[in-house]
């Protein structure tokens, strides 16, 4: 974010340049493919704000390739739906939606009743925050039903405390 407002805001786009170089070598060290798919999507975010499209869309691709070959289904609609998000203020709204629905597929194939239910409640906020309140509203009835099988009173009652706060704050 930096090297965008620099690069901006002082008309240094060598070193806008530079900075982002940078943040693409500290990326690639990343191990961890969550954090990783969550790096490369922040830095394509940056060189969509510098204009520079054709490295935005390689470095999205590259993120979206990451998060959707993840094993946990959990981490994969985490991962896959901080990407939509990002997509979303990169003006590609119908990817972002597609990423959007491969979020709930990986959601939906989570077994653990607990998880599932926090999942899909924070894929509900993010589709709230992204505009689209209707099928946030529908993710928050699906992780309502999820969590209605935990049977571990103090978990459901965290879950649910969750997902009321989400639908009060929609």
């Amino acid at each position: 974010q930096v090297a965008v407002t620099f690069g901006k805001a002082l008309g240094k786009e060598s070193a806008a340049k530079a900075y982002m170089s940078n943040a693409k070598d500290a990326v690639a060290k990343v191990e961890d493919p969550a954090q990783r798919s969550e790096a490369l999507i922040v830095v394509a975010s940056a060189y969509f704000q510098l204009e520079q499209k054709d490295e935005a869309d390689k470095l999205t691709e590259e993120a979206v390739s990451l998060a959707l070959a993840m094993d946990d289904v959990s981490k994969r609609a985490d991962a896959v739906a901080a990407i939509a998000a990002k997509m979303a203020t990169m003006n590609r709204p119908e990817e972002a939606n597609e990423l959007y629905s491969k979020a709930v597929e990986a959601a939906d194939a989570i077994e653990d009743d607990f998880t599932k239910a926090h999942v899909l409640a924070d894929l509900a906020r993010r589709l709230s925050e992204a505009g689209d309140r209707d099928r946030a509203l529908q993710l928050l009835d699906k992780a309502k039903a999820a969590s209605d099988q935990i049977s571990d009173s103090g978990l459901k009652k965290e879950v649910q405390d969750k997902i009321g706060q989400y639908r009060d704050y929609m």
